[in-house]
């Protein structure tokens, strides 16, 4: 026997895990028993949808999800969780929508059981943050990473030192944004060279 849920969109699944994944559930409420989906023609269809958090691969804030599905007089209508707004790589929605088909037609039995499914969207602004300690030797995490306890003394040493965090900062950032490491130096680089320029020209 079957209930009819919608069913899930595959290929956006695999196109989706580049960026995340969004868990849902769909709940009966009244539920009728039948063999074959032609057998909710005319009648009720009702189901909760639950979506409580997703998975994405970027810290991010301001996330939400959003879909279409068929209100009550079968036109397509945009749902949306309320907002996340913790940075966090696994918002937090706990989503609930009671569905309601009051009379079941071919064109709805078509949506819900398409072979390509139903596409859940995630919205989010992607965020950041550099390390809030002093990036030098007297940083406890750049000491460790020299194996030394000591501040370090000489210019030659001390510029050491600060190239290993800045490219400690890129690999951070660049984790974080994706963008590659060579291409965040360039940019990191020209974004000096013009503050240069502009210092002194005054």
């Amino acid at each position: 026997t079957s209930t009819s849920r919608p069913r899930r969109r595959r290929d956006s699944q695999r196109n989706i895990r580049a960026t995340g994944r969004v868990p849902r559930r769909w709940e009966p409420i009244d539920a009728l028993e039948i063999d074959e989906p032609e057998q909710l023609l005319g009648k009720c269809w009702k189901f909760k949808l639950k979506i409580t958090k997703a998975a994405i691969k970027i810290r991010a804030q301001s996330c939400y999800v959003s879909y279409l599905f068929p209100n009550e007089s079968g036109d397509l209508e945009r749902y949306t969780t309320d907002v996340c707004e913790t940075a966090t790589m696994t918002p937090s929605f706990e989503y609930e929508m009671v569905h309601t088909i009051p009379c079941v037609s071919q064109g709805f039995l078509d949506f819900v059981s398409g072979k390509n499914g139903m596409d859940f969207d995630i919205y989010a602004a992607a965020t950041y943050g550099l390390p809030s300690a002093k990036i030098a030797t007297t940083n406890p995490v750049v000491a460790t990473a020299f194996d030394q306890k000591a501040v370090a003394s000489g210019p030659d040493q001390e510029l050491a030192v600060l190239k290993t965090a800045l490219d400690m900062a890129v690999a951070e950032l660049s984790k974080a944004t994706g963008e590659e490491p060579s291409k965040l130096k360039q940019r990191l680089m020209a974004a000096q060279a013009m503050d240069a320029a502009v210092a002194g020209s005054e």
